[in-house]
């Protein structure tokens, strides 16, 4: 993009340029920091939810074709296991949701714009560093 540097006329207002352009690229640096680091969590969590969610659903498929062929007296004990992981299925899959794969998306989609952000500060910086050598001491 190009800068109206023109109007910066003396190297105090481009030093107040380029301080208020530090402190955005400051900011922008610590929510990348934090974006990056929850953006590696939330990959683990989403590893480690897909990967309980096949364990949960194997177990539901064995259990559902084995309990019909139980004794009567064991089938009552198998049932709520398959209980217990139907709940835990549902669980991971509401867990999904709010720290899986979509929230892995959006915080790489974040890291993305930050990223730009910070690309775009960076030239501001130059234009800005440029124009001032070109001032008077």
């Amino acid at each position: 993009m190009a800068y109206s540097v023109n109007f910066l006329t003396t190297r105090a207002e481009c030093d107040a340029a380029l301080k208020q352009a530090g402190d955005i690229r400051e900011r922008l640096d610590f929510r990348l920091t934090v974006f990056s680091r929850s953006q590696d969590l939330r990959a683990d969590s989403a590893g480690d939810i897909t990967a309980n969610l096949a364990v949960a659903n194997a177990q539901i498929t064995a259990l559902t074709a084995i309990i019909p062929t139980l004794p009567a007296e064991s089938q009552p004990e198998r049932e709520l296991e398959k209980r217990k992981y139907e709940r835990e299925r549902d669980a991971l899959l509401d867990r999904q949701q709010a720290v899986g794969s979509v929230a892995l998306l959006s915080r790489e989609l974040e890291v993305v714009l930050i990223t730009l952000q910070l690309a775009e500060v960076d030239a501001y910086l130059g234009v800005v560093n440029a124009h001032k050598a070109t001032l008077a001491a």
